[in-house]
């Protein structure tokens, strides 16, 4: 571009304000109109978005209406303690009872003696604490000087956590006691101490078996029971196991000595393994065996491998002190003193010896010294058992000994230093009670017996879970009463009108015209707006006409300046009428409209607990009011090639052409105004001259006339 000049300086009137005005008028006439389209345009652009913030808004009401699960919520209420409940969705509306006669507990045993402190020790002998959980056989080794909290810790680690050693502090000079817990509730969750014999699975079927059961009664005598077992070839593995467990209890119960053991818990019979099992157990840790029994002449019989039976002792260890490991052959070293009898290895032993030879000469030399002891070799190892009545063997290593001699020992003999007592001994010195004996939840679900291993309850109807609270005495019983939850319908409707309103106001501002003030919204004219309206007042007016309820039926109605507004009462009132036409009216499908909902039948003809059929009535297929909104809204606002959505696009279009023409018709005008300005600074730079030459004449003429 050339390089500007002060005009008017030649001609004094071809000068800037002339240029400008000239510039003004152009721009006026060219420029602006297109500037002041852009605006409109932008201003189109932010009345639709807010119109589609509504659309869109009024989208999210009415999509929930055509989602069968906002029909389907349903609430529970319960009457009588006793439990709480939860519900999903769609479970049919009906009444519960529940009657709780027994709650789930688990197992929970305590050790009489008490402590002074946690780290106080636990016992001053190398002993074992034996117990069964859950059909699982436990052996918790105690090593002498360990403390109340190392104990309680090892039953933990042991079980992985399925039974917890728990330190209680109850009070006095020594407050600590070491309470032994199962984690969980039920009856398979008992914890069996003492001497303890879990079957194998009993086998399902027809059993004809007979056995022989010998325990020690109450006064320490041995009683042989004579066990008959006898089913039906339709029994399951859980009827059988159960049938002999009650075999068990019925034959005890026969006798008083044996009675009182089952009463008072000595004594216990139970099932594991899902009721696949049984468990036998003498809490006092006494032995008891089982042999093969006698049917009558011409029976036959049903072996005790059909029980899940051996034949044989079940032992939970009396003895005193039993080697680690088996006596070893050839030369030991070392002088050990076991029960008060003082033993020169390096005497009894040699190098020749085999490890039969050391075993035999290591018994009799402790048999022979007539001391407070007594040996015998079993399987191999070490055994021996304190005969003065303090039930327990020390075992002490001679001072004199070299640490390989004291090596030696341990690792050939099985042996370690200190006091030893039997698990038996152990069982019987440390008080053990049953606080808690752990059972099944047993309670009646509309008058059918049922158990459960947990009061949490969400297996007898899909859908709902019970939580046993309470157990109820006498006639008292809780009822669960499942009703539909509707709020959310009918707050969503409230919201569904509120929107539709601001919808139908903020299109009825952005398109008036008033004929008095010549006013118009600046989406007058707009057929994509206007439609909005149309289409969704069509809807309701199509609706209303095309089944035996309309939207008055449900307390819609339309005021006197066309906003749609709802009678909560009437609403609430005709829906609970029949919620069955009401989801038909608003969702629409296939529906089957009157008869009545009776109890589902399996094909046995038993009824399915919580399910239900309609019987009777019409089946129609309707398009519902909301679901009608839904496709229309989604036509106005769903993708690219809605009516809103390709308006808007074509406004955005719109917009750029404009602006491009704009920023066309600026250069051009630009340049037009540029030569415009060069011509005018010729012309004045012409008249300059010229008006130079006219005073240059002029003064030469009134020279001349003075001369």
């Amino acid at each position: 571009m050339a390089t500007q000049q002060v005009m008017g300086l030649g001609s004094g009137f071809l000068d800037n304000t002339l240029f400008e005005n000239l510039k003004k008028v152009q721009e006026e006439t060219i420029i602006e109109p297109l500037t002041k389209k852009m605006q409109t345009n932008l201003d189109k652009q932010t009345s639709l978005t807010e119109i589609m913030a509504l659309v869109e808004q009024l989208k999210t009401n009415v999509k929930k209406f055509a989602d069968a699960d906002t029909y389907n919520k349903r609430k529970a209420t319960t009457t009588g303690d006793g439990i709480t409940a939860t519900i999903s969705t769609g479970i049919p509306v009906q009444d519960i009872t529940v009657e709780v006669h027994q709650l789930a507990k688990n197992d929970l045993t305590q050790l009489g003696k008490k402590y002074e402190s946690r780290d106080s020790t636990f016992s001053t002998a190398n002993t074992t604490l034996k117990f069964n959980h859950n059909g699982k056989d436990y052996q918790i080794d105690i090593k002498a000087g360990e403390t109340l909290a190392d104990v309680a810790q090892k039953i933990t680690d042991t079980t992985d956590g399925a039974v917890m050693g728990i330190i209680m502090k109850t009070g006095g000079n020594e407050p600590y006691q070491l309470m032994i817990q199962s984690k969980d509730t039920g009856e398979a969750n008992r914890i069996y101490f003492g001497n303890t014999l879990t079957s194998s699975l009993v086998r399902g079927g027809q059993l004809n078996s007979n056995f022989d059961l010998t325990i020690k009664d109450a006064n320490g005598n041995d009683k042989t029971l004579n066990i008959d077992v006898k089913t039906t070839s339709s029994s399951t593995t859980q009827n059988n196991a159960a049938a002999i467990v009650k075999a068990i209890e019925d034959a005890m119960s026969a006798d008083p000595d044996l009675k009182s053991l089952l009463d008072d818990g000595t004594f216990n019979l139970g099932l594991v393994n899902d009721g696949k099992s049984f468990v036998i157990n003498d809490s006092r840790g006494l032995d008891f065996s089982i042999a093969e029994g006698q049917l009558g002449t011409g029976v036959q019989p049903t072996g005790l491998d059909a029980l899940g039976l051996k034949a044989g002792t079940t032992s939970i260890g009396t003895d005193d002190f039993t080697g680690s490991t088996t006596v070893k052959g050839g030369a030991i070293g070392g002088v050990v003193t076991i029960g008060g009898v003082e033993l020169d290895l390096s005497t009894i032993t040699n190098a020749n010896n085999t490890a039969e030879q050391n075993l035999t000469a290591i018994v009799n030399a402790i048999n022979n010294a007539n001391g407070d002891v007594q040996a015998k070799a079993v399987d191999g190892r070490l055994v021996v058992n304190d005969t003065s009545g303090n039930g327990n063997v020390q075992i002490i290593f001679k001072n004199t000994n070299t640490s390989q001699e004291n090596a030696d020992i341990i690792s050939k003999l099985g042996i370690t230093g200190g006091f030893h007592t039997s698990a038996a001994n152990f069982l019987a010195d440390a008080g053990v009670t049953n606080v808690q004996r752990a059972q099944d939840a047993k309670f009646s679900w509309n008058g059918i017996e049922i158990s459960r291993p947990t009061n949490t309850v969400d297996d007898v109807v899909n859908g709902i879970s019970v939580e046993l609270t309470k157990e109820h005495t006498g006639t008292d019983h809780s009822v669960l009463r499942i009703t539909r939850d509707d709020d959310d319908i009918f707050k969503g409707i409230d919201e569904f009108v509120k929107t539709y309103n601001e919808l139908i106001t903020k299109i009825e501002e952005e398109t008036r015209y008033d004929e008095k003030t010549k006013v118009k919204g600046k989406l007058n004219g707009e057929s994509a707006i206007t439609g909005i309206r149309s289409t969704l007042k069509n809807i309701l007016n199509f609706t209303a006409g095309s089944s035996s309820v309309s939207i008055s039926s449900y307390g819609f109605s339309f005021d006197d300046d066309g906003k749609l507004k709802i009678d909560e009462k009437v609403l609430k009132e005709k829906f609970k009428e029949d919620p069955e036409i009401a989801i038909s009216f608003f969702k629409g499908g296939e529906f089957t409209v009157g008869g009545s909902e009776i109890p589902k039948r399996d094909a046995n003809g038993n009824v399915i607990e919580g399910e239900f059929e309609r019987i009777g009535g019409t089946k129609m297929v309707i398009d519902g009011l909301f679901t009608q909104f839904s496709d229309a809204i989604n036509k106005m606002i769903t993708g690219s090639t809605s009516t809103l959505k390709s308006y808007e696009q074509s406004l955005k279009d719109d917009y750029k052409r404009v602006e491009e023409d704009k920023k066309n018709q600026q250069e051009r005008l630009d340049q037009r105004m540029e030569a415009t300005r060069n011509r005018m600074n010729a012309f004045d730079a012409m008249i300059s001259k010229m008006t130079q030459a006219q005073q240059t004449l002029q003064q030469m003429i009134n020279a001349s006339s003075k001369s």
